[in-house]
């Protein structure tokens, strides 16, 4: 799969969702598809079990779960599989969007959201909202791991009907964190 980019903060689509033999969708392949993408990243805290990427903006390695995969599918499966099986590289170019605050969840001691953009096939620009979990590591209680939580997506306008790949983007200043949920847990 080679990595289309529009321009460096909007990331284009480019993958088609795997479906299984009944022709619903692929949850284990698009999985298979999302890890595969966040290890071609080669990020140097990668082990054989666990998967990082960075993220350009905030500088921090966020770690990419099965779970959190899958959170995100659970939500909405249509609008959420094609931008789950490219997850690194919105992550990469995703803006940070607003800090969380966690609901009584004592393992959970902040979150945040990176605000990514897509484009897909048909020209329409798609927000994705990536919520990511701070959690304590288990070594020490001062260390943390940013863990990828869920993620859920917004399609906008065609660009052709006004509104532009750069109005939309997370550089352009737009509020564009006005769905996400201020609260994690």
């Amino acid at each position: 799969m080679t990595n289309a980019i529009i321009d460096k903060n909007i990331i284009k689509l480019n993958s088609k969702i795997p479906l299984n033999n009944e022709g619903n969708i692929n949850r284990v392949k698009i999985v298979e598809k999302a890890i595969k993408n966040a290890r071609s990243k080669n990020n140097p805290n990668n082990t054989e079990s666990l998967t990082f990427v960075k993220s350009n903006d905030t500088g921090k390695d966020i770690l990419i779960t099965i779970d959190g995969l899958k959170h995100g599918l659970d939500r909405r499966i249509n609008q959420n599989a094609q931008p789950t099986m490219q997850i690194a590289d919105i992550i990469e170019v995703a803006k940070f969007g607003e800090r969380l605050k966690p609901r009584e969840n004592k393992n959970i001691k902040k979150g945040y959201t990176l605000i990514g953009s897509t484009i897909d096939s048909k020209n329409n620009l798609r927000d994705i909202v990536i919520t990511i979990k701070e959690t304590p590591s288990g070594y020490r209680v001062e260390d943390f791991v940013s863990r990828l939580y869920s993620v859920n997506t917004k399609t906008q306008k065609n660009p052709t009907t006004g509104s532009t790949a750069q109005d939309m983007s997370p550089r352009s200043g737009k509020n564009q964190s006005s769905f996400c949920d201020n609260n994690i847990s």
